[in-house]
């Protein structure tokens, strides 16, 4: 990175999307974990379809969701790259 003010926006969006995403997939390990505990119950005649339908439905709305941050976290780093001169995989682990 150049330090350039200019980066401050582009890298500001990266690191809110790079968070957003690491919340997703705590999120989907919970979800998971979630999941598991109400397929559990339904088998001990203690829950409902219902029930498990909808844990597993907000388990893949989560998952879904993940390729759609890993897109826009490419198009910032992209942008990054562009503002710093650099292509945007040399970034990657830097940022």
């Amino acid at each position: 990175m150049t330090g350039n003010t200019a980066d401050a926006p582009a890298l500001l969006e990266l690191r809110g999307l790079q968070r957003e995403r690491a919340v997703a997939e705590d999120n989907a390990a919970n979800q998971r974990e979630t999941l598991r505990i109400v397929v559990a119950r339904q088998e001990a005649g203690r829950g409902t379809e219902l029930d498990t339908l909808r844990a597993q439905g907000q388990l893949e709305a989560t998952l879904a969701n993940l390729p759609l941050l890993d897109e826009r976290i490419s198009r910032a780093m992209f942008r990054i790259g562009v503002l710093t001169g650099r292509q945007p995989r040399q970034l990657t682990s830097e940022l």
